[in-house]
């Protein structure tokens, strides 16, 4: 209803494929597969989502014809199916803070039983007109596989929304620092800095 924080039930079917090409894009290094069927609820300003994710992750066929040997022997076959309990509040119009946990009930390739999400951010949910608004957030993922090691990610920007809810374009910077976000490599750190470009639906 108007003038209040979206409340009710949402059922969700996601998939997406995350590549990973070297820097002229002409050889595949490695790919994660992500599959999830979460349930989410919303009661005023509290959400909660619980629901199931399958993770894989493959090694590219050229980087293994390229790197030979040495990569067939580092090859890992990572795969998660987890069950998954995520919970967030909306302080007010701008300012959000979540955590959610992940349980695998099988998993493989080095991958452990427990990962932990956390984060906060500032991004206004109401219309914010032609003038957008600045966006700040900071997230952070942790492995029992790790022994608790991970990685943090923090993105600031100017983000526009037509109206309350609704849609919404962001343009910003974002930095890692910490495991790599590709589970084929994930026993390994970097850093990266980009730039982005995000539309919500």
């Amino acid at each position: 209803p108007n003038g209040s924080y979206p409340q009710g039930f949402q059922f969700d079917v996601e998939g997406a494929v995350f590549p990973r090409v070297d820097s002229d894009g002409s050889t595949l290094i490695a790919t994660d597969y992500r599959l999830g069927l979460p349930i989410s609820f919303g009661w005023r300003r509290y959400q909660t989502k619980f629901g199931f994710y399958h993770v894989s992750s493959h090694m590219g066929d050229e980087y293994l014809i390229n790197t030979g040997p040495a990569a067939i022997a580092n090859r890992i076959n990572y795969v998660t199916n987890s069950i998954v309990w995520g919970n967030s509040y909306q302080w007010n119009e701008a300012i959000r803070t979540y955590i959610d946990a992940a349980w695998a009930f099988n998993f493989d390739g080095g991958a452990r039983p427990w990962q932990f999400q956390f984060g906060a951010e500032y991004s206004p949910i109401c219309a914010t007109g032609f003038r957008g608004s600045p966006f700040v957030a900071a997230n952070g993922h942790i492995l029992q596989a790790l022994n608790w090691g991970g990685n943090i990610v923090l993105q600031v920007g100017w983000q526009w929304r037509a109206k309350d809810y609704g849609n919404l374009l962001r343009f910003g910077f974002q930095y890692l620092e910490g495991m790599t976000p590709r589970y084929e490599f994930f026993q390994n750190s970097e850093r990266q800095l980009g730039l982005g470009l995000w539309y919500d639906f």
